[in-house]
């Protein structure tokens, strides 16, 4: 049962009470939305006097949280990997132009590269570029290492994913993330790997980590590591 309660400080807050839940909890999302559960024996009441004693923490937290996905300002000089970011602010129009090494992107008088329309025409002109980038990469790396490994599929798509840099469907359609561009290599083929043993294993047991493991050469873990660093966006 999830009811609303606006708080004079904080905003809507929402309260889940759950049945099986022991203790309160509180969440911030990305949108800076808070979450509160709490066991279905706790009241709203006492619910809400916890979250008073955590005021200075939520809003530390939420500030924390809006903070880390703000994303930075893109500017001229920008590289992809096979593409160079050229601003001019003096077009007849907004728009871009993708080359094969080059993504121009065309603002008017009077819109800053750094402003919030700036940065929209930006954005959209390089994940297309990231996106030509995929289909000429991505294809050719699957079909190689699937030959090298006598492992097989039946197709990949490439999409605007932000969730997840790829996934394997159940008739072994490999799905991957355009911003895998943003990659280097390495992590480029342990991903294209990883989705390749979903093709024998399709959940994440024992048995698929030894065999993603022994194709990666013993460097699961550090790989693993090392695409943590990255995020599914610009």
């Amino acid at each position: 049962m999830a009811t609303e309660y606006k708080h004079p400080k904080l905003g809507i807050i929402r309260l889940q009470r759950r049945v099986g839940c022991k203790r309160i909890s509180i969440s911030v999302a990305r949108s800076g939305r808070i979450s509160v559960t709490h066991p279905w024996y706790v009241s709203r009441r006492a619910a809400l006097a916890f979250v008073e004693q955590k005021v200075e923490w939520i809003g530390a937290a939420r500030q924390r949280v809006q903070q880390a996905v703000k994303p930075s300002l893109i500017g001229e000089g920008y590289r992809t990997r096979s593409h160079t970011l050229r601003v001019d602010c003096n077009a007849p129009k907004c728009g871009y132009m993708i080359s094969n090494s080059e993504v121009l992107v065309c603002l008017v008088s009077g819109v800053a590269a750094d402003s919030e329309q700036g940065q929209q025409v930006i954005r959209t002109a390089l994940t297309e570029a990231l996106r030509a980038e995929a289909h000429k990469v991505l294809p050719e790396m699957v079909e190689r290492l699937a030959r090298q490994h006598g492992l097989s599929y039946n197709g990949i798509t490439i999409k605007n994913i932000r969730s997840k840099w790829g996934n394997c469907s159940a008739v072994n359609h490999l799905n991957f993330s355009l911003y895998l561009m943003l990659l280097p290599d390495e992590l480029v083929e342990m991903v294209v790997l990883h989705e390749l043993c979903h093709t024998v294993h399709k959940n994440h047991s024992a048995e698929f980590h030894t065999l993603l493991n022994s194709l990666l050469g013993g460097r699961e873990r550090e790989l693993n590591l090392a695409l943590r660093k990255y995020r599914t966006s610009l």
